[in-house]
């Protein structure tokens, strides 16, 4: 995961991490531990992103399949 390319998409949104992390239905401290990558996102938390986050197929490919 490029877990900056996935930072800088969470800004551009201008979503807060707390709102995020509500949106993916998980506690703002499982979301800091994934930015990090100390753990993974689950595909159904990855869907949940790309419809928050509005991501293309290309931001997928970059943030996802690095």
């Amino acid at each position: 995961m490029n877990r900056a390319e996935l930072k800088a998409a969470i800004a551009r949104k201008g979503i807060s991490k707390t709102d995020l992390a509500q949106a993916l239905d998980i506690s703002s401290t499982s979301l800091q531990l994934k930015l990090k990558g100390e753990r993974e996102f689950k595909e159904s938390e990855i869907q949940k992103l790309i419809n928050v986050l509005g991501l293309t197929a290309d931001d997928v490919n970059l943030i996802f399949l690095i």
